[in-house]
């Protein structure tokens, strides 16, 4: 599926917002993703996720760690589909945090960040 489907999809979800938002990062945008609202339709969250752990396959991956709120549906969805654990982090002043990992072993072994969905990339301890 190229680039113009996906913007579809959150195109006709009602998904794809546009106007002037202010992001957490404090950048300034045109447009924003609403992931929620894609992500309520089955369909939708079968073929991100999909696409998200193909991308992902054969990585060296222990867990998969999404933030909370926006990024949990998608990050537990990868992470049942390639078989891992999955954590998320909350913000907490200002900082992602994992307040209710604190003095587990969630930094243990490689991990997936499933930051916002787009801007990810792979941790390891």
């Amino acid at each position: 599926m190229g680039h113009d489907k996906y913007i579809n999809i959150f195109r006709e979800t009602g998904a794809l917002l546009e106007g002037h938002f202010i992001l957490t990062s404090g950048r300034h945008s045109p447009t924003y993703f609403q992931c929620a609202k894609v992500l309520q339709y089955p369909e939708h969250l079968a073929q991100f996720t999909e696409k998200i752990a193909g991308h992902f396959e054969g990585s060296e991956i222990d867990t998969v760690i999404s933030p909370a709120v926006g990024g949990i549906v998608i990050g537990t969805n990868v992470g049942c589909a390639m078989g891992k654990r999955t954590i998320f982090a909350e913000r907490e002043n200002g900082e992602m945090t994992l307040r209710l990992c604190k003095g587990s072993d969630a930094f243990g072994g490689k991990i997936w960040w499933n930051n916002y969905w787009f801007s990810n990339y792979c941790r390891s301890k």
